[in-house]
């Protein structure tokens, strides 16, 4: 018995020599040649037509909306609350150069709303929308806690403004001698 290889070979050899016709080669390279030109033709047109439609869809993508923001209530109580935030800090950018002397308590209480005001500021860079209104609330109320404590601080310290001495004073015209 012999291999199915073998069997083939012998079978390819028992044909009989085969002449191509004239001028087939020749037919054969140009219908080839043809083929690939229009797939190179069919594949640069696909790849134009993508090029374009993803231009297409950048410049509509960047187009400014024509629509005018809506400003919701929750907008605009958040505007608010921001405009009272920065009138507070103007505020305690005036009185802080008035406070010289701080005594413990003061200064604990100042610490403590600083370190809550640090908190409140960190979670409103991540703030979800539904919750920035909450914290401007928190935000508002720690900086007018820090206002009206540097303002006690101020008052607590501050030299009498009249002075009112405590024995009464003599005549110009007395004359005083030792």
């Amino acid at each position: 018995m012999t291999p199915p290889n073998q069997a083939l070979k012998e079978t390819l050899k028992a044909l009989p020599p085969f002449e191509p016709p004239q001028q087939s080669w020749p037919r054969l390279q140009q219908a080839l040649s043809t083929t690939s030109q229009r797939r190179i033709k069919l594949f640069a047109t696909g790849l134009a037509v993508a090029a374009s439609v993803l231009v297409a869809v950048g410049v509509v993508l960047r187009l400014p909306s024509t629509q005018a923001p809506v400003a919701t209530a929750a907008d605009r109580d958040i505007a608010a609350l921001m405009q009272q935030s920065r009138d507070l800090e103007q505020d305690l950018a005036h009185l802080r150069p008035q406070v010289a002397v701080w005594n413990a308590g003061y200064e604990a209480a100042t610490q403590t709303i600083e370190s809550n005001l640090a908190v409140v500021d960190m979670q409103l860079n991540y703030a979800q929308p539904a919750s920035a209104r909450r914290l401007w609330q928190d935000r508002v109320a720690l900086l007018d806690n820090l206002v009206e404590t540097h303002q006690a601080a101020s008052l607590q310290f501050a030299p009498p403004t009249t002075f009112t001495p405590s024995r009464p004073q003599p005549d110009k015209q007395t004359e005083w001698s030792l």
